[in-house]
């Protein structure tokens, strides 16, 4: 599966590429997007695995529907054979990553279903059997006790045949029991070991999807720096630098994603190396911006004058936190501004720079 959806995102690649060079924005563009969306898929085909979840499925099926729009958005061209075949080759492949996906996602969902229909069984079977003794129990009780009650005297062998009769009915109890929790025990382990297997099964495939997703990303990347390096209007730029800086975010993920496999190894680390404070919130405001914008939200950098120019730690994380902070404030903001301070803790209050973004949407 992994390997169709990688076919896939080479082709797009290589159609985005041929397309810049031609100097056709349009089909760039639709190339693009349509990386974009299987790239997104991919992601959340991801997350299913971990999650098992039916809002998992739904974002990767929107996303397919997304594809499949920009993917008819890339014209036939008569003229151009090699493109017509690879437009091919990638509509084959997707087909086949998406009906593998489906299939899938139809065994796990099985394969919980009988999990959770064993053991939800296995407790109203034990139940039934214990309360089919306690009546049986029950009646021979009722039976005896009107004829205790009418002879005034008893033989010792009719007190020992009750004795044996509910001695019987305990033995048989016990080995009920035995039987039903030595079937539990079992429902139980090959339900762990199931588990334990999915969970194995995970972690090789985040490793290797992790893995397979940085060679098209990096793409996306180099283009976009290679791109900025060329005669380009303002607006171009802007777009352009946007997507680098998204595409670094995105790299950033897919690195998150092997780092939960590498949690579960326990080789999971944490950066130390040098980096300017001014260039995580340029990256991060590249990214909120727009949102802020679009509802009417000013952003404002204060950065504190004395702050040393270079700091010691891992600025991808950082960024994360930032980013998902700033976010949180742009959604649950209603007017106004958002103000993001960068100074050193502990010491008195200095002057500071302040840099105001405000963006108009759609403007470069």
């Amino acid at each position: 599966m992994a390997r169709c959806s990688g076919r896939g995102a080479a082709n797009l690649t290589a159609i985005m590429t041929a397309a810049e060079r031609s100097r056709n924005t349009a089909e760039a563009f639709n190339a693009g997007l349509a990386l974009k969306h299987l790239l997104l898929a991919r992601l959340y085909v991801t997350k299913f695995l971990v999650d098992s979840d039916q809002r998992s499925v739904d974002r990767v099926h929107t996303e397919f529907a997304s594809f499949r729009r920009r993917l008819a958005g890339l014209d036939q061209n008569p003229a151009d054979e090699l493109r017509n075949d690879t437009l091919e080759t990638i509509k084959v492949a997707f087909d086949d990553y998406a009906a593998t996906f489906d299939e899938l996602v139809t065994i796990i969902f099985e394969r919980n279903e009988l999990i959770h229909r064993t053991l939800d069984e296995l407790g109203p079977e034990i139940a039934s059997h214990v309360e089919a003794l306690k009546l049986d129990i029950k009646s021979e009780q009722d039976a005896i006790g009107p004829q205790l009650q009418s002879r005034n005297t008893i033989s010792v062998f009719a007190i020992l045949g009750v004795g044996v009769i509910a001695l019987v009915f305990g033995i048989f109890l016990a080995v009920v029991m035995t039987r039903m929790s030595a079937k539990m025990t079992f429902a139980i382990e090959a339900a762990r070991l199931a588990a334990e297997s999915s969970a194995q099964t995970k972690s090789d495939f985040l490793a290797s999807m992790s893995h397979e997703i940085r060679t098209p990303m990096n793409a996306v990347i180099g283009l976009a720096r290679l791109a900025l390096r060329t005669d380009l209007e303002t607006r171009q730029r802007d777009y352009l630098s946007k997507i680098h800086s998204s595409g670094q975010h995105l790299l950033g993920i897919i690195n998150d994603i092997l780092d939960f496999s590498r949690i579960e190894a326990g080789k999971q680390s944490v950066e130390s190396v040098d980096f300017r404070i001014e260039d995580v919130l340029a990256n991060m405001s590249s990214l909120v911006a727009e949102k802020a914008a679009d509802r009417d939200l000013e952003l404002i950098f204060e950065i504190d004058l004395h702050l040393p120019d270079s700091l010691q730690g891992d600025p991808l994380r950082i960024g994360q936190i930032l980013i998902n902070f700033v976010n949180n404030a742009v959604k649950f903001t209603e007017s106004g501004e958002i103000i993001i301070r960068a100074r050193v803790l502990g010491e008195p209050a200095r002057p500071y720079s302040s840099v105001s973004r405000s963006p108009t949407p759609g403007s470069a």
